[in-house]
């Protein structure tokens, strides 16, 4: 007798399930899990979700249940935390490759060498040297609050030397949440699936609240959204160019491509 409204846009939802058929790959696909979730900035409500291509051949959700380590998705909360201890996008770091910090080495995708470049070019072409010697400056314990404010919940997040660079395993959900705290100028709303329930007679018996909590001064948060609109328009994720209006995000790989992701947000949507 009960009546529950999700939070699901059924337009939405077509939408998500039809990009990962036309955009996901189409050989060597064995053993390979794709995920998906939107969120709503504000609100925390899940609008899509893709969990996999059928659940009663496999019934890991690939959104809320399956982990992969979420390599450079991580590296705008040590941003963050940088922004909150007033370094900025203009400082200058160390971008070459097998750098040691902490008596960690650290590689750069591709082995690439950059010289000595800026923050904001260090997350435009996700340097990894850049971000352990960031966080470094800010401690790790920073990065790692600045992902908790920001919505990851994982007990796989410790403040090792890696932490930026996304060596712990969030499920994808968690990730979306965490942007649309980016995308609200840092007001962050655990994500959730439900709007209300009622009774049998109509009466409400459950109201989600999405009251929003201040995870970042909005001028944090709005050096963040700058850093990763650069990275649509300048850097790494030039794909989501393709959108066709404005919009902010970050790439993460991981050793062999084990897991790849794209984290993007709107205003709108995360």
């Amino acid at each position: 007798g009960l009546r529950v409204v999700t939070t699901f846009d059924k337009k939405a939802q077509g939408a998500a399930v039809e990009a990962v058929r036309a955009e996901g790959p189409k050989s060597g696909t064995e053993g390979l899990r794709i995920g998906l979730a939107a969120v709503r900035p504000g609100t925390g409500e899940v609008v899509a979700m893709y969990g996999g291509a059928n659940f009663l051949t496999n019934q890991v959700n690939n959104a809320t249940m399956a982990i992969g380590q979420a390599g450079s998705t991580f590296k705008p909360f040590a941003l963050a935390a940088a922004v909150e201890q007033d370094i900025s996008l203009d400082s200058v770091w160390n971008g070459n490759t097998g750098v040691t910090i902490d008596d960690y080495v650290v590689n750069n995708y591709g082995d690439n060498n950059y010289g000595d470049i800026t923050l904001l070019q260090g997350t435009e072409q996700s340097v990894n040297s850049v971000y352990v010697a960031v966080s470094k400056e800010t401690g790790y314990d920073a990065v790692v609050d600045a992902a908790r404010r920001a919505g990851i919940t994982t007990d796989t997040l410790t403040p090792v030397r890696s932490v930026a660079l996304g060596v712990a395993s969030p499920h994808v959900i968690e990730i979306a949440d965490a942007y649309a705290t980016f995308a609200a100028r840092g007001q962050h709303v655990d994500y959730t699936v439900i709007k209300e329930v009622r009774g049998g007679n109509g009466g409400v018996l459950i109201v989600v609240d999405s009251s929003p909590d201040q995870a970042f001064d909005s001028n944090t948060a709005d050096v963040v959204n700058y850093a990763l609109r650069k990275v649509v328009t300048d850097g790494t994720g030039r794909t989501a160019l393709g959108v066709g209006r404005p919009i902010a995000g970050k790439t993460g790989t991981t050793n062999e491509n084990k897991s790849a992701l794209f984290a993007g947000y709107t205003p709108d949507l995360a």
